[in-house]
């Protein structure tokens, strides 16, 4: 008989263990939820630099540092959690929403740094935060760091290189956005054209074996053809001087 040959506390054994990665992935999209909702309260503030004028970008600095603050507290929760489970079993849980909160911080970067360069009339050219200061601003690990805990909760490279993608797609749209704001001052479009092309140089420079992250990069050079279409229209109107 069947029961002779199955040992029936088998099949016990492996649905306690289903239901317990059941509950652990539930308790980790409740901590992830908690982080998203940051990211999209950023985002929202941010959106606000599509709107005005450049000189005026400074403005949305208190208001998403603030949130930004909090966001790193839902992280350090995250983190806690998240480090007592091995690490590449849960990672897919919440890659989106860091690919998201690498975004975010480029992206307030660039806005409050430009808000800052038009209003002291500054040549001062833009830096893109690398892997390992974008985790320390939201208070990670990254995989720069000698991580010696092989499940540590930490920012790996793929994510920061989806969010810095994700930023370019940004930074092309507010470059259209940025001219019809702008009151003659077209500097930052100028700023932006140069700082897509230079991170498109780099990604060139990868053997990315990620698919999904291959065709993402391959899609940058539409976003550089948007923004030297706006670039080519100022031109012609002699609004610029290339």
């Amino acid at each position: 008989m069947i029961s002779n040959l199955v040992d029936r506390d088998l099949f016990h054994k492996c649905q306690e263990s289903i239901d317990r990665d059941a509950d652990i992935r539930e308790h980790l999209r409740g901590l992830v939820k908690d982080v998203e909702k940051y990211n999209r309260q950023i985002t929202a503030v941010l959106q606000g630099a599509h709107s005005v004028a450049p000189e005026k970008f400074t403005n949305f600095d208190g208001e998403s540092f603030d949130l930004l603050l909090q966001q790193r507290e839902a992280l350090d929760r995250l983190a806690e959690t998240a480090t007592k489970y091995p690490f590449y079993k849960y990672n897919g849980i919440w890659s989106r929403v860091m690919q998201n909160a690498v975004f975010v911080i480029l992206l307030r970067d660039f806005i409050v740094n430009e808000g800052e360069t038009i209003t002291s009339r500054s040549t001062q050219k833009t830096i893109i935060s690398s892997l390992a200061t974008v985790a320390k601003k939201l208070g990670v690990e990254s995989d720069d760091d000698e991580v010696t805990d092989p499940n540590a909760f930490r920012l790996t490279l793929d994510e920061y290189l989806h969010g810095t993608i994700s930023l370019i797609s940004e930074l092309a749209r507010l470059a259209t956005n940025t001219v019809i704001n702008a009151n003659g001052e077209y500097s930052t479009v100028l700023r932006i054209n140069l700082l897509i092309k230079e991170l498109q140089s780099g990604f060139l420079m990868l053997n990315l074996k990620n698919d999904s992250l291959r065709t993402r990069a391959d899609s940058i050079k539409y976003d550089i053809r948007k923004v030297e279409e706006v670039i080519y229209d100022l031109s012609l109107r002699k609004m610029i001087l290339q």
